[in-house]
C-alpha cells in the first residue's frame, strides 16, 4: 500500500475514533517509507502503534501495564 493511502487510512481512523484503523494506517505509512521499505506490516507493529496512539490521546491508564 502506498504512503498516501496509508495516511488516508490513518486519517479515517482518527476521524472515526477507530484507533485500530488509525494504527494500521500509521504502521503502513512507516512500512511504505522509501528510505526503509518493509514488505509486510505485522500485527505486533499495529498493536505497538495503537498503544502509542492511545498514550498520545491520554486514553491509557498509566498505573496499569499493557493489556
Amino acid at each position: 500500500m502506498g504512503e498516501k493511502m496509508a495516511k488516508a487510512k490513518e486519517a479515517v481512523g482518527w476521524a472515526t475514533g477507530d484507533r485500530e484503523e488509525e494504527a494500521e494506517g500509521r504502521a503502513e505509512a512507516v512500512a511504505a517509507d522509501p528510505a526503509e521499505p518493509v514488505d509486510d506490516v505485522t500485527e505486533e507493529a499495529v498493536a505497538d502503534e495503537e498503544d502509542t496512539i492511545r498514550e498520545e490521546r491520554g486514553e491509557l491508564d498509566p498505573t496499569h501495564g499493557p493489556g
